[in-house]
């Protein structure tokens, strides 16, 4: 059996409804977060799409499986929803599987969180793939996203981005830089998070509202306390991994004075919640993590 890595060259335009502007970048510089749609971000390592890598077998005419993963670091707490990929050339009716892993090391991914089957649609595409449940991911915390699938995987033209880039061709037996492969590129593969459940806790705006929470994590009903230092409206909201609205605590124009609300966890389950607070020039997001 001869097997070798194949590589397919041709022109590609970045998916409809995609907006290309840079948003901001890490510390690495080449991390991009472009804006996707309202309450998105896209998180990349790669340029506009130029080939496509698959593992070929020379005496079968046929596609193997290759696997191609990308080490994922949000710069803030956002919630990943979904994985976009360009897939060239895939077999006809055919179904890959996307693996999504914790943190792990530069060289190899960590716990498995969740796989998920895709059907690969069309030819030279770019695929979506949303998670069944949206998934917290904390700041400056790695993530792998993992394709296995037959056809080629699209990437750019390169330079690989150090210690992001990853290909195993053993069935995920072992991994290694696409470098290490002889190529010098990155895959097309993009991470969707939602960002309004963001909870690197916000640097206020200077004023003289003031808040403080109860001890964290909880086992029983959280209490919050405010000053208001003038006539302002107040909202505190509460919000649960996927951005849905679980309580609203506050939402009036109130008096200068001290409050306190207390929120009732007893029709909450065990989880990370988030309690938005705007007051004024004031807005912050603290992280609740619930333990019954």
């Amino acid at each position: 059996m001869n097997v070798f890595i194949f590589i397919f060259m041709g022109n590609f335009l970045m998916p409809v409804g995609y907006n290309a502007t840079v948003r901001n970048s890490t510390r690495e510089n080449v991390v991009q977060t472009i804006t996707a749609k309202s309450g998105e971000d896209t998180l990349y390592y790669d340029g506009v799409n130029v080939s496509g890598v698959g593992l070929y077998d020379s005496q079968e005419d046929t596609f193997g499986v290759i696997c191609a993963g990308v080490r994922f670091t949000p710069m803030v707490g956002e919630t990943l929803i979904a994985v976009i990929f360009c897939h060239r050339n895939p077999p006809s009716s055919y179904t890959g599987t996307f693996y999504l892993y914790g943190n792990g090391t530069t060289a190899s991914p960590g716990t498995q969180i969740m796989t998920k089957p895709y059907d690969a649609s069309g030819d030279s595409t770019w695929n979506r793939i949303d998670l069944p449940s949206p998934i917290f991911c904390d700041a400056d915390v790695d993530f792998w996203a993992v394709l296995s699938a037959r056809g080629r995987i699209g990437d750019d033209a390169g330079p690989m981005v150090a210690d992001r880039e990853y290909v195993s061709l053993d069935q995920q037996a072992s991994w290694k830089t696409i470098s290490a492969a002889g190529l010098n590129k990155n895959w097309n593969i993009r991470a969707i998070l939602r960002n309004y459940t963001a909870i690197e806790e916000n640097k206020p705006v200077k004023n003289d509202f003031a808040i403080s929470y109860s001890n964290n994590p909880i086992k029983t009903d959280f209490s919050v306390s405010y000053s208001v230092p003038n006539a302002m409206n107040v909202k505190i909201n509460l919000f649960d991994l996927t951005g849905r609205l679980v309580q609203t605590l506050e939402n009036r124009t109130l008096n200068t004075g001290t409050y306190n609300k207390t929120i009732s966890t007893e029709s909450l389950e065990t989880g990370v919640y988030f309690c938005n607070v705007e007051a004024g020039n004031y807005k912050a997001t603290k992280k609740i993590v619930l333990v019954k």
